[in-house]
């Protein structure tokens, strides 16, 4: 499940209205913070870890964009 939230998060936070756009990015990011007009923010677990596997030369390349 983790992998096809994140893998799909950039369609659903598109089609989303607001209150679920901020559900979205409260499941997902921790420690956020916004500088100017940029939110600043990590991934919360498993999702750190799976976005770092998507992007490494061995893992699942650009299945997954952030």
């Amino acid at each position: 499940m983790p992998g096809i939230l994140i893998a799909q998060a950039p369609q659903i936070f598109e089609r989303a209205d607001p209150e679920q756009r901020r559900e979205l990015v409260g499941l997902l990011t921790s420690n956020r913070v916004l500088k100017g007009r940029t939110l600043e923010f990590e991934l919360r677990k498993p999702f750190d870890a799976l976005v770092t596997a998507a992007n490494s030369e061995n893992g699942w390349g650009a299945r997954i964009r952030t």
